[in-house]
Formats: C-alpha cells, structure tokens, sequence
C-alpha cells in the first residue's frame, strides 16, 4: 500500500547570503539549504543544486539508503551546502538521510519523537495518520525542538505552518529557514465509501504489501518519546535511538 502525502511548505525569505530550498513529490523529500559569499547569491547557487539533485535521481533505477547516501556525499562536498535531508517513501517503508543540523519530528498518536538527528541514515515503518516535520539548520535555530512538538500537535498543517511562520518572522536569523510538514494517509480503495476533502490530492500506487505489522515504542536519551519501526536495512546504522519492539 503506497501512503498518499499530504504536505505544506514553510520557509522564511532569502538573502544574498543564506536560501532554504525544498521539494515533495511522489514520495521524495528534499530539504536543501545553502550559504554563500558574495559573489553569487545564494538563492542562484542553491536552486542550480536542488535542480542537479533532481536530475541524478532519475538516474537510478530504485532509491533506497544507498542511493540517498550517494546524493548526499555529492552535495556535502559543495562548498556553499549548509545542510541537506533527503527521504523517499516506498509503500509504508521511509527513507531517511542528512548532514548538516536537519533533522526529522513524527507525530504519531499525540506522541512526539525524532527519527532522523544531525548526520544520520534511518528507515522504518510508517502508517496512515502519522505527521513528519522535516527542518533545516536554520529553521531549528529559530524554532527549537520543544516549540516544535508543541506545533506538530496542532490539528490542521495550515495551523501548524501559520504559526511557525509567525515565529519566523519573529527571528532575525531566519533567512533561509526551509521546513517540509507532511501527513501520511490511505490511498482511496475504489467503491469505498470516504469523505471527501476539497483540494486533498491522489496519487496512484503500484503495489498493495501484505505485512505483519508491529507496534515500536521509541526512546530518545532514555525518555518515551513516539512510535517508530525501524526497517532492518538500517538498524546498524542507527546508534542514538534505542528502539524496544512489542509484537501485537
């Protein structure tokens, strides 16, 4: 079953200096953000970026871990690349790769936890009715962790993005600041009867996976924090979450 995305966008004005670039689409997430010196604008250098980035993708005939992890070493070398988080949802199973500050919020069921910290790789299970908020360096020096988990608990994705962009515009350091909220749901089944919701978007999916569905209970620094399954492609990569499985 492919998960339909949901997404807003959040970004605070660029400057000579500083430009936040994102990009959702069929399952990618791209969170870009650059800082330059004066002789090309950020925003110049940062788009040419997110465009290269877009065009290699295509290049490969399946993304996974190592194919985020290949983009990434080619960004990390660009100069002016602040920080960069790259995911891609396949079916139930996401994506998670960064370097720079970045990092990745779930909200699934009212509780709050990180799945993606600075420098990581993660990939795990998500379900209908989860929320992501993706953020950039810049965005999490304006708003912390704790103002974040505050928003993600907000009902609706244009109260969360209204609120945030508040406190943007707020922050003097906020050029550039570039954030992703996403919520994940079900695929209408055909003859179904659903409710429908003006401007929600559909997208097709190609497989409908049959899986034995666990229930993850995620610490961060020893406190309880959400839910995550983690895939088994990257549990030796993962060293700062401490993930204790319960069958149902």
């Amino acid at each position: 079953m492919q998960l339909i995305v949901k997404d807003l966008k959040i970004s605070a004005a660029p400057d000579i200096n500083y430009w936040g670039g994102s990009f959702c689409e069929n399952g990618l997430f791209i969170l870009l953000e650059i800082q330059s010196d004066a002789e090309k604008p950020a925003q110049d250098t940062g788009k040419e970026i997110l465009d290269s980035i877009l065009t290699k993708i295509t290049n490969f005939p399946k993304i996974n871990l190592e194919v985020l992890n290949e983009l990434t070493i080619w960004v990390k070398e660009i100069k002016s690349a602040k920080s960069l988080t790259l995911g891609f949802l396949d079916a139930v199973i996401l994506y998670l790769l960064n370097f720079g500050n970045g990092e990745v919020l779930l909200n699934r069921n009212g509780q709050v936890g990180t799945i993606l910290l600075s420098g990581e790789s993660s990939s795990g299970k998500v379900q209908s009715g989860d929320r992501l908020f993706f953020t950039s360096d810049k965005f999490l020096t304006c708003i912390g962790k704790e103002k974040q988990s505050e928003l993600l608990k907000s009902e609706s994705l244009t109260e969360i993005a209204e609120n945030a962009y508040g406190m943007l515009v707020a922050c003097k350091e906020s050029a550039g600041s570039i954030a992703i909220l996403a919520d994940l749901e079900k695929p209408e089944i055909p003859g179904e009867k659903k409710l429908e919701i003006p401007g929600s978007s559909k997208i097709e999916y190609k497989n409908i996976l049959k899986q034995k569905w666990q229930k993850t209970i995620l610490f961060i620094k020893g406190k309880k924090a959400g839910f995550w399954q983690e895939d088994e492609e990257s549990k030796p990569k993962r060293t700062l979450l401490t993930i204790a499985v319960i069958l149902i």
